[in-house]
């Protein structure tokens, strides 16, 4: 990738947000991040997104990849690895109902897809991946590497497990489906489609490199800005300016407050680890009648938690 504006898609997730930005960069180049299904409940209630206008979307994408093959790039995400790997890799809101046609799909299309890209921006070596790098994974599972060929060889590891026939690919595919303790798995080290951003954050990242991550972090809401390390998922697009800052889709710049090196937005959907819904007019508990209800993270969207009554029900 050569340098110049980079428009930067977060965490799709049947969202079609992307599309505002194809219209109005024609000529720029793009990076999705990758997710491109398995939407959250609250965004499928809010945007009214269903698995056929999912599957659509991501066919909508695909598409734009090949019409500008030069120009836009498609990472795997860990939702992504589910349907092209298997559900070992990841298995979280997977649309059990069209897994089949969901993995043809990826796997019509697997060439089309990477695990990482970069660019040199003003003296600055910027490295776009689905979740991060941590350099336990990389000592573990690729051998050879270094800064200067970690795109290559993460990408070689892809192409090459991307080869093989099952089961032979098994070996490639529960390397990627390692998830560090930040995203309640057994591993120090999380892999590229899994690491945390608490994590990434905690001195775990690559110290001669900028990340620029998606991945939806379980703490904060994006996009924010670290010395290594630019956290992009937002649900919004994002660009890479001339210079390396980071600018939201109106030109804005995207900078920490005093100087702060970590200064994320917080998430405007949880409250507690529960989903506000206040937008989506929230209803009442069947038990006490109180509207402080809201949607356990992680639920399903008919699943209700009150705070006033303490009740969990079915709405």
């Amino acid at each position: 990738m050569r340098n110049g504006k980079i428009i930067i898609i977060p965490d799709v997730h049947g969202r079609t947000f992307w599309k505002e930005a194809a219209e109005r960069f024609p000529g720029e180049r793009f990076v999705f991040l990758g997710d491109y299904l398995d939407p959250y409940d609250f965004d499928a209630i809010y945007y009214k997104i269903t698995p056929e206008s999912t599957i659509e979307n991501f066919r909508e994408i695909i598409a734009f990849k090949k019409e500008h093959p030069d120009r836009v790039t498609l990472l795997l995400g860990n939702h992504d690895c589910e349907y092209m790997y298997g559900k070992d890799v990841c298995n979280c809101r997977c649309d059990h109902r069209n897994y089949m046609r969901i993995q043809e799909l990826f796997r019509e299309n697997k060439n089309l897809f990477a695990l990482a890209d970069e660019v040199f921006i003003g003296g600055k070596h910027f490295v776009f991946i689905h979740a991060g790098i941590q350099i336990g994974w990389m000592e573990k599972h690729i051998k050879g590497w270094n800064v200067d060929n970690l795109v290559q060889k993460l990408n070689d590891f892809n192409r090459h497990a991307l080869s093989m026939d099952q089961p032979e690919c098994t070996s490639f595919a529960a390397a990627l489906a390692e998830a560090d303790k930040e995203r309640s798995g057994e591993f120090d080290y999380g892999s590229p489609i899994w690491a945390d951003a608490e994590m990434m954050n905690e001195g775990y990242q690559l110290s001669d490199i900028i990340q620029v991550v998606g991945h939806t972090s379980i703490r904060f809401y994006g996009p924010a800005i670290t010395p290594n390390v630019i956290y992009t998922d937002c649900g919004k697009t994002l660009y890479l300016g001339e210079r390396g800052a980071l600018y939201y889709l109106d030109g804005k710049r995207c900078k920490n407050e005093n100087g702060d090196p970590f200064h994320p937005e917080p998430s405007p959907y949880e409250s507690n680890n529960l989903f506000d819904l206040d937008a989506f007019n929230r209803p009442f508990c069947r038990s006490c009648g109180s509207h402080n209800i809201y949607i356990r993270a992680g639920m399903m969207a008919d699943h209700w938690y009150c705070q006033d009554c303490h009740k969990d029900q079915v709405l």
